[in-house]
């Protein structure tokens, strides 16, 4: 997914979390990060509201999976609500993600799909003041 889409997708998300008399005032910053993992690649955005809640848009194998914040965990860790169906987490230890997929059932394992991801470094910016 390219950078522009994720940061749309995340637009579309803060808006749709807000009735729109509300849309106006809201306030929403984004961070977008790509991974390297040992499965392969994905792309995360993060998005904080100003009311604080925070939310995952991961996307992975032409998957696309908003998650919220779990906020009785000391560590990140983001799911995604299916109802009956299970749920996707995103999990950052240190500065190590993880993608997991918890089945419905009650002694249901959970499952990883993507580990040891780590954060693509931003690109270096050349400094065109300096000559040479």
């Amino acid at each position: 997914m390219k950078r522009g889409t994720l940061l749309w997708a995340a637009a579309v998300i803060s808006q749709s979390l807000n009735p729109p008399a509300f849309a106006a005032k809201a306030t929403t910053l984004v961070d977008v990060v790509s991974y390297d993992c040992q499965q392969g690649k994905l792309a995360v955005a993060y998005a904080k509201k100003a009311s604080g809640d925070e939310y995952a848009i991961v996307e992975f194998e032409d998957k696309t999976i908003r998650m919220s914040r779990l906020i009785d965990r000391s560590e990140p860790v983001y799911a995604s609500m299916h109802g009956d169906a299970g749920s996707y987490r995103w999990r950052e230890i240190g500065k190590i993600g993880v993608l997991s997929w918890l089945g419905p059932e009650a002694e249901a394992n959970e499952k990883v799909l993507y580990e040891q991801c780590r954060g693509a470094p931003p690109p270096v910016k050349e400094d065109k003041t300096k000559t040479p």
